[in-house]
């Protein structure tokens, strides 16, 4: 808007030197009117802009949501991340009851893809998983089965960028002999929240073995349990044989009693038979006595 009218101004401004310059001469006066025709071309476009009105009902977009807006961060917070490379101490096997250290270190090697795989680093396993870093970074054991797992760091440090690394140390106690397993989460915070960009499980299987001290304690133990369960039969029988003999005793007792009683009511019956006949032989004898005297 502003170069039309800039333009129509010098066109005007040429014409009028035109036509001075001309004095009337044919050729230069035809060159003027052109420049003048031009110039009022150019306040005519200027004026049409200036007083054309603007459109009925335009559309003004909405602005975005909160939720669009969180999302399009995190989304530009995810790709603003390193790649992470995690190492851990290797623990296949372990004694009962012994104790070894479990060591976890994630390193911040930059951007850009993978160009070479690396099974080892300084004596530890390479996880083959990327760990993102570039911010705060999150280890901690989750699960711990058949073993015991006692933490000695922080379960978040930072990783901040390429260079950078950080541990995480483990006291591992083997518990019974058989199978075990440790499972890891190593979490990727969002700028110093506790808002996960990047999460990753990772399994340890470690094989627990018994002790010579652990067999012992165990051949004692089943000795022990066995002398028990010959205890507990022996006082089982005990036990049985003791009821068995109260209650032949309640039974022989029951018996004697019969007898007992039997034998006192025989005797009774003895007696009373032995009075009624004593007294009819006396009766009688009164009589045949008394029939001699008459």
């Amino acid at each position: 808007m502003l170069a039309l009218v800039v333009l129509a101004v010098a066109t005007i401004f040429l014409a009028v030197i035109v036509g001075v310059v001309g004095d009337g001469r044919p050729l230069y006066t035809l060159f003027a009117w052109v420049l003048a025709g031009a110039a009022v071309l150019s306040i005519f476009t200027v004026a049409t802009h200036f007083f054309e009105e603007p459109p009925c009902c335009a559309s003004i977009p909405e602005p975005p949501s909160d939720q669009e807006l969180y999302t399009a961060t995190l989304g530009r917070d995810v790709q603003s991340l390193d790649r992470g490379v995690l190492t851990y101490s290797p623990i296949r096997t372990l004694k009962t009851a012994a104790t070894t250290e479990f060591k976890i270190r994630v390193i911040d090697v930059g951007r850009g893809p993978q160009h070479s795989k690396v099974t080892e680093h300084n004596g530890m396993v390479v996880y083959q998983e990327d760990v993102p870093t570039g911010g705060i970074v999150g280890v901690q054991i989750v699960s711990c089965e058949n073993l015991k797992c006692l933490s000695e760091s922080s379960s978040k440090q930072l990783v901040l960028s390429q260079g950078y690394f950080a541990t995480w140390y483990w006291q591992i106690t083997g518990g019974t002999p058989g199978s075990a397993k440790i499972t890891v989460r190593a979490d990727t915070y969002d700028r110093g929240s506790d808002q996960t960009l990047h999460e990753e499980i990772i399994h340890f299987n470690v094989k627990v073995l018994p002790t010579v001290a652990y067999r012992h304690q165990q051949s004692r133990a089943k000795v022990a349990n066995t002398a028990k369960s010959v205890v507990g039969d022996i006082v089982t029988i005990g036990s049985v044989a003791t009821a068995i003999l109260a209650v032949g005793g309640v039974i022989g007792w029951v018996v004697a009693r019969r007898r007992k009683q039997g034998n006192t009511n025989r005797r009774k019956q003895g007696n009373t038979n032995r009075r009624k006949q004593g007294n009819t032989n006396r009766r009688k004898q009164g009589n045949t006595n008394r029939r001699k005297q008459g």
